[in-house]
C-alpha cells in the first residue's frame, strides 16, 4: 500500500497563521523597543497590582532586548511561511515561551491568557505535524 506524502492538509492554513502572527508580533515588540529607547521616561506597566512593573530606569536595557527579539520574531515568520526548518524550530520554542508566559498572567488577564494558550496549542501543533507540507 502506497502513500501519498505529499498531500496538503488544511492544517498548512494554521502555518501560515503561526507565520502571520509572528510577523505581527516581531513588529509590534521592535515598536515597544524603538519607544523605550526613544522615550526615556517610558514604564513597563500591567493593569493591576498583582502585575510586573519595570521602572524607566531599566527602560532603555528591556528597549534593546524587545528590539532585537522583535527582529528575530519578525525574520523567522517569514521564514517560516516560506517552508524554513529552522523557523519552524524557533517558532515552536517562541510559541512554548508565549505558552508559558500566558500561564503566568492568567491571574491578571484570565480570559485573554487562556485564549491566547489555546491558540498557542493549535499553532504548536499545527507546526510540529503539519509543517512540512509548507515545505513543499
Amino acid at each position: 500500500m502506497a502513500t501519498n506524502n505529499n498531500v496538503t492538509t488544511g492544517w498548512v492554513g494554521w502555518v501560515y497563521f503561526a507565520g502571520v502572527l509572528m510577523v505581527l508580533r516581531g513588529i509590534s515588540q521592535a515598536f515597544l523597543g524603538i519607544t523605550a529607547l526613544i522615550n526615556k521616561h517610558y514604564l513597563f506597566l500591567t493593569g493591576s497590582n498583582h502585575g510586573v512593573v519595570v521602572t524607566n530606569a531599566h527602560a532603555a536595557a528591556w528597549g534593546w532586548v524587545d528590539l532585537i527579539v522583535g527582529i528575530l520574531v519578525l525574520g523567522a515568520g517569514f521564514s517560516l511561511m516560506h517552508g524554513s526548518s529552522w523557523a519552524r524550530i524557533f517558532a515552536v520554542v517562541f510559541i512554548g515561551a508565549s505558552f508559558l508566559i500566558n500561564m503566568a498572567f492568567v491571574s491578571v488577564f484570565p480570559v485573554w491568557a487562556i485564549i491566547a494558550m489555546i491558540v498557542d496549542v493549535f499553532i504548536i501543533y499545527a507546526l510540529v505535524v503539519h509543517g512540512r507540507e509548507i515545505a513543499g
